[in-house]
């Protein structure tokens, strides 16, 4: 009888400490890159982004994009860049969201930070109501962002 009941604790130690080690090995936190490159049909213009997504516990905490646009002409780019300014400017008001513009030559840098531990998710919605959709219990789930992207034509790894 000890030993059966000696074997059993044995038994249900090692199923403990391989449970442990099998969650232990769980990614709960790193960072998720995506990248999408795209040419408008008339060959105006050529985007290339790319997202770092930084997670908790399977939760976005921040997103830093890079947007690079290329265009033909220097009127093209002075006008995408007033553009992303125009679409930006309210976005800058939220805590917790910054971007910058910047315009070399024919060659317009997007650069966006945003913080979703500490962004002011109301303001957010009341620029545009679809931010909305992002936020699940007050927080943004990485796989709901993954997927939002990818529709889009993003590649994650």
């Amino acid at each position: 009888m000890k030993k059966k009941i000696g074997a059993l604790l044995i038994l249900f130690i090692v199923i403990v400490i391989v449970s442990i080690l099998l969650l232990g090995c769980t990614k709960s936190s790193g960072t998720l890159t995506c990248t999408n490159n795209l040419e408008s049909e008339n060959g105006v213009y050529k985007t290339e982004m790319k997202s770092k997504i930084s997670y908790e516990d399977g939760y976005v905490t921040v997103v830093t994009t890079e947007e690079i646009i290329k265009t033909q002409t220097k009127q093209q780019a002075v006008d995408f860049k007033d553009l992303l300014d125009n679409y930006y400017i309210k976005y800058n008001k939220v805590a917790g969201y910054n971007n910058t513009v910047t315009l070399e030559n024919k060659t317009i840098t997007s650069k966006t930070t945003i913080d979703y531990k500490n962004i002011n998710q109301e303001e957010l919605i009341k620029i545009d109501e679809s931010n909305k959709s992002l936020f699940v219990d007050g927080k943004v789930p990485l796989d709901k962002l993954k997927i939002n992207l990818t529709s889009q034509g993003a590649k994650c790894k």
